[in-house]
């Protein structure tokens, strides 16, 4: 490698250094860019162009494109040592353009409303917006980028047309071309549905604004969407060092743990996704391996054996809220006009609580299960009255329930698909069998509900 190209490389090194000095001491606060329209257009144009997505899915273009720069010269300085130029000059050319697409688009919006818009210097902040444009973090990883170009460049005989241009073109970079890490954009209003996701909590970056916009303190709600990409963006960058020393620090100055953040940092920082992923996955995996479990319990417990040939049977493995089946003739609930729909639910409640198992009143039953526990249901119909048994059971009951609709149902109300319907033969009056027990490992419940036909609407206890 000739002297010419160390030359340039070692500047390169520098000037990009000299980016995340000047990003982590001289980044200004309270600056606000707000008020565009038609005379300054560059944020509202930037605001539209996912420009993000380059430093958020190529972590080369990092810390002022240091990174970008050093794998630069190591792959220059690999073709060389194998007798090949090709590689190191196209790798400068791509990890140029990547630093420019991260790095030079907010820049070059800012000079378009400086030289053709009118008055737009308020609109990007004033004179301490114009001062941190220039001097800010974007300005180093341009020039590096600059500089990696000049270092891997052939040399060739130079004409008056191009001395004149390599004396202009640094002059543009450095009038027109100053740092814009920091361009807001609007301040979204992030409405209730403005979120998306998929069921392994991929999310967009405009997630992430409204995340921390809803749930912030109050500085970060009032801040740009712009500011609130840039300040995710560190958080990504401490997020991905890990450093204890690091977070501590953002904790005791922003108010913020990174680590826990990384629900909101998924849709702009990739290793947070990735994170948040794998805890996703092992949580389903988790509650699938739970399920399975709960589901072996009611697989393995002795089946219940009829002394009559039921119409149809049913099991299933359901859970409640709150520990309460109610079950309903549909459209044969007579409650009395003059009751309070509040109070009779309740006194209903009460009275199932006080038997322990069952109460039913004017069309409605309650029967109450442990909350705690999954409750292995087996339904059989009948056409007629089976007969009693009561061995192995801690409870037995039976009570009476109408209906004209020709559906009988147990739900639990505050969720959840209702059981099968009990009224096995259509409409008319049935009685309802109750049996219950708990595993003798306490660690199951169990619901043997037997149904047919037959009057009367009175609670039986067959065994307490």
């Amino acid at each position: 490698m000739s002297r010419r190209s160390w030359i340039w490389w070692g500047t390169a090194v520098l000037v990009a250094l000299s980016g995340v000095v000047a990003d982590r001491f001289l980044h200004p606060g309270g600056l606000i860019i707000s008020g565009w329209g038609e005379r300054c257009a560059g944020p509202q144009v930037i605001y539209l162009v996912p420009v993000d997505l380059v430093p958020t899915w190529l972590p080369v273009v990092w810390y002022g494109g240091a990174p970008a720069v050093v794998l630069g010269l190591l792959v220059a300085w690999i073709g060389l040592r194998r007798g090949r130029t090709r590689p190191g000059r196209w790798s400068a050319w791509f990890l140029a353009a990547a630093l420019w697409a991260a790095y030079g688009v907010w820049p070059l919006a800012f000079a378009w409303d400086m030289v053709v818009g009118d008055g737009c210097l308020d609109v990007w902040g004033g004179a301490s917006g114009a001062l941190f444009f220039f001097v800010g973090p974007c300005l180093p990883p341009l020039l590096a980028a600059a500089c990696m170009l000049a270092a891997t460049r052939v040399p060739r005989p130079r004409g008056p047309l191009r001395r004149v241009a390599a004396v202009l073109v640094p002059l543009v970079l450095l009038t027109f071309l100053p740092a814009g890490d920091y361009v807001p954009g609007a301040v979204s209003d992030c409405p209730e549905n403005a979120r998306g996701s998929d069921p392994f909590g991929t999310r967009r970056a405009s997630d992430f604004v409204c995340e921390v916009r809803r749930g912030g303190d109050e500085p970060y709600r009032r801040l740009p969407d712009r500011e609130l990409l840039t300040f995710g963006r560190r958080l990504c960058e401490a997020y991905v060092r890990n450093d204890p020393v690091e977070i501590t620090r953002i904790q005791e100055r922003d108010g913020i743990h990174v680590v826990s953040m990384s629900g909101a940092l998924s849709g702009i920082c990739p290793r947070a996704a990735a994170d948040l992923r794998a805890h996703q996955e092992r949580q389903s995996r988790e509650m699938d391996e739970w399920e399975a479990q709960e589901q072996r319990k009611c697989d393995q417990a002795p089946r219940h054996r009829p002394r009559l040939r039921p119409l149809k049977v049913f099991r299933e493995r359901i859970w409640t809220d709150y520990g309460v089946l109610e079950g309903y003739g549909d459209g044969d609930v007579t409650v009395p006009a003059d009751a309070d729909p509040a109070e009779y639910s309740f006194d209903l409640l009460e009275a199932a609580q006080r038997d322990g198992l069952v109460a039913a009143s004017y069309g409605v039953a309650n029967v109450l299960v442990d909350s705690d526990m999954d409750v292995c249901v087996t339904i059989e119909l009948y056409r007629r009255r089976p007969p009693v048994e009561t061995g192995g059971w801690d409870r037995v009951a039976e009570f009476g329930l109408g209906t004209s609709s020709g559906r009988i149902e147990f739900a639990d109300q505050m969720g959840g698909a209702p059981l099968p319907d009990l009224a096995g033969l259509g409409r008319g009056h049935y009685r309802i069998r109750l049996h219950y027990r708990v595993s003798e490992r306490d660690d199951s419940q169990h619901l043997l509900i037997m149904s047919f036909p037959g009057g009367g609407d009175r609670t039986v206890n067959l065994k307490r």
